[in-house]
């Protein structure tokens, strides 16, 4: 299964699958909902970060901590 990381550069935050950088955006927040995005909308399946979360657990502990809508 793919992994997205999220690496700060300090100009952007890159967003990595399985180390290939794919996509960069200004802000943190954006990088995240670019996370939700490929879930709720092209319906991918990932993990996300160093311990591998599942990404439906991983938006679910995001909202649940009002970090994303």
């Amino acid at each position: 299964m793919k992994n997205i990381d999220i690496y700060d550069n300090g100009a952007a935050y890159m967003l990595m699958v399985d180390g290939m950088i794919v996509a960069h955006f200004s802000t943190l927040a954006d990088a995240w909902l670019r996370i939700k995005w490929m879930h709720d909308v092209a319906t991918q399946t990932f993990t996300v970060g160093k311990k591998q979360i599942p990404v439906n657990e991983w938006v679910a502990g995001m909202a649940a901590a009002g970090y994303i809508d």
